[in-house]
Order: C-alpha cells, then sequence, then structure tokens
C-alpha cells in the first residue's frame, strides 16, 4: 500500500498539488458542490458502495482519492484506489476502471487541461509503482461538457492510449413529457398502459421504508442466492433514506410485492442501479412499469439526465443482450464511451 507521504511525492513529482481527502470526509462533498455537473460515480454514496462491494472479490481495497488544489483551493475531485488480487495490485477507481478529476466549475479550461495532463502523469507513476505495465480508465458523457471531462480522452488518444469505445444509454429528461415518452420503444407503449392497470406503484425516497426488506427479499428469490454481502445493501438503504437513491415498488391486488427497481441519484442525474421480478409474471410488464414511474419522477424533480447503463463491446450472454435491448427501448441517446488502456511512456 502506497502511503500518504507517497502519493503526496509521486504528485509534486507530476506537478500537481493533491490533498488526500477519503471520498466521505465533508472536503469532498463541500468540493462536489461546487461542480457544475455530478456523475452518479462521483458521489459518496455509490464511492462507499462499489469500495463494499468490491472488497469482498479482492484480497484487499485502499483508497487513495485525491482532492486537486490550485494555490491551495480544492478546484477537483478524483477517486482512486488500489487494488491487489492474487498477489498483482492496479490503480482502480473503487474497484473500476479508474474515473476521469471531477472539475469545479469556475476552473478555467486552460487550467483544466493542463491539470488533466498531470493527472495523468500522476496516475502513471503510481501504476510503475505498483509494478504494474498497465493501467486502464473510462471516458463519462457529461451533458454539456460544463465538467470538463471531455479533456481526459483526448489527451488519452493524443498520447497513443488503446481506446475501446462502449455505448451509454441515456434518457434526456429535459423534453416535453410528451416528447420524452413518445421516444420510447413503439412496443413498449401498450406494455405500459397494461401495466398500470395491473400494479399499484409506489415511489420511496428520503424516508424508511418496509418495502426495502421485500425487496432484498424477492431479489435473493428470484436469483436464487444472495448474490452479495448485506452491508451492500445496507449502504443502498442508506442512500435511500437520505434522498440519494430512489426505490419503485409494484404491487399486485392482493398487496404482493411483485417487483422494484432501485435508482442512485446526484443533483444533475439518476442512475439505474438495480432490480427484481417475480419470475412467475415475466410474461407481463413489470420492468416497463418502473421504469415509466422512475422516468416520470426523475423528470418531476428537474433532473436532467437518466442513465441507464453501459453497453459494453465485444460478446455478451443471451441474457446482457435481452437486458441491454430492453434498456435502449427507453434510451433517447447512446452515447459513445470509451475504456483506455494507458501502457508505458503513453501512460502520460
Amino acid at each position: 500500500m502506497l502511503s500518504d507521504a507517497q502519493i503526496i511525492t509521486l504528485g509534486q513529482e507530476a506537478g500537481l498539488e493533491v490533498a488526500r481527502a477519503h471520498w466521505s470526509h465533508e472536503l469532498w462533498t463541500r468540493t462536489l458542490a461546487q461542480c457544475a455537473y455530478v456523475p452518479v460515480a462521483y458521489t459518496p454514496p455509490v464511492l462507499t458502495f462499489q469500495d463494499r462491494y468490491f472488497s469482498e472479490y479482492v484480497s484487499r481495497l485502499d483508497d487513495l482519492s485525491l482532492v486537486v488544489t490550485l494555490g491551495g483551493q480544492p478546484v477537483g475531485l478524483w477517486p482512486l484506489s488500489v487494488v491487489t488480487a492474487e498477489g498483482q495490485s492496479r490503480l482502480s477507481a473503487q474497484g473500476l476502471y479508474c474515473l476521469p478529476p471531477l472539475w469545479v466549475e469556475t476552473l478555467p479550461p486552460r487550467a483544466r487541461a493542463r491539470l488533466v495532463a498531470k493527472c495523468k502523469d500522476l496516475a502513471a507513476r503510481v501504476s510503475e509503482t505498483l509494478g504494474a505495465d498497465c493501467w486502464e480508465s473510462q471516458s463519462l458523457f457529461v451533458g454539456e461538457d460544463r465538467a470538463g471531462l471531455a479533456d481526459w480522452p483526448r489527451q488519452a488518444m493524443m498520447a497513443g492510449a488503446d481506446p475501446r469505445p462502449d455505448l451509454a444509454l441515456y434518457v434526456d429528461l429535459r423534453q416535453a413529457p410528451g416528447d420524452l415518452q413518445g421516444n420510447f420503444r413503439k412496443s413498449f407503449k401498450p406494455l405500459i398502459k397494461q401495466g398500470l392497470k395491473l400494479w399499484g406503484a409506489q415511489v420511496h425516497s428520503g424516508t424508511q421504508t418496509e418495502d426495502w426488506a421485500a425487496f432484498q427479499a424477492l431479489h435473493r428469490r428470484v436469483a436464487g442466492r444472495a448474490t452479495r454481502s448485506q452491508a451492500t445493501w445496507d449502504c443502498q438503504y442508506e442512500a435511500l433514506t437520505a434522498g440519494h437513491g430512489m426505490l419503485v415498488t409494484l404491487r399486485d391486488g392482493r398487496d404482493t410485492l411483485v417487483g422494484a427497481g432501485y435508482f442512485t441519484l446526484s443533483a444533475t442525474e439518476a442512475n439505474y442501479s438495480v432490480a427484481a421480478y417475480d419470475r412467475d409474471l415475466f410474461d407481463k410488464p413489470l420492468g416497463h412499469v418502473v421504469q415509466h414511474h422512475a422516468i416520470a419522477t426523475f423528470q418531476a424533480w428537474g433532473l436532467p439526465w437518466y442513465r441507464l447503463g453501459r453497453v459494453s463491446a465485444g460478446r455478451q450472454t443471451p441474457k446482457e443482450r435481452a437486458i441491454n435491448e430492453f434498456k435502449s427501448g427507453f434510451a433517447s441517446h447512446s452515447i459513445p464511451e470509451f475504456v483506455f488502456t494507458h501502457r508505458g511512456a503513453d501512460a502520460g
């Protein structure tokens, strides 16, 4: 594990001024509030969840998250961690590909571009120190590029990093309600109409609810086993009760829970996280109704974008293809995103 002093020293060697600040600390939250657009992936509840989830599958996960400063003032947030598995360590973002730093709205574009180059240099130095021959990062869509995340893929490609294109599925919630629903796949509309008659729906956020335990039990029953730890479920429930998540539940005429979907939230984005539906009712419209209510709620709350998910390049299982096909029926935008492999001198 790299010490705080080593990280700061490596940052200085890269010409970067950084403060070690775990993403649950007050400094992270205060800086996040100064960003124009906040992808859900940068929020403390999601970072906490990822940390707990991936810690179960690796030997060790150490947080390295940094606040980038300029003249002593925080200007950027960078989720980072070191994951160790099978005796090898790699640079990560709480178990996933490294994310670009997220910048405060007032940072000038030229300063932002310079800091991106220095952050990539620091990542390369950390990776080299860990003995890894490469590190991976991903780009993110952020609506209008006020957050400056496009600087990352541009510099990565200019430096010769190997790109792999993926697609991110989004709903632009700024449309008029009629136009938004008009973009749904044509075959979905009668299914939604049918489902609205079959199921009673309820939206939960910012309050405690007994439906969370029922949702978890339904998920376990549908999967045939517990697929992850109770700690990760508790993490999501804490986010739900704090207003950083949303649960949509469907019940039949006997008040039995037949389906539910959980979504994570930032001030500017919603994200589809996990769902479970009664297998005996798969011939009925369940997921369609959950998505319908979620999208309508996000729009009523004034969120500009809803991220349905990411379609990764390469072969997919039949189940993955079916899920992606379902999600694409609601998406208004399919946005190219990239996973970059950074190697050697090209990494900086």
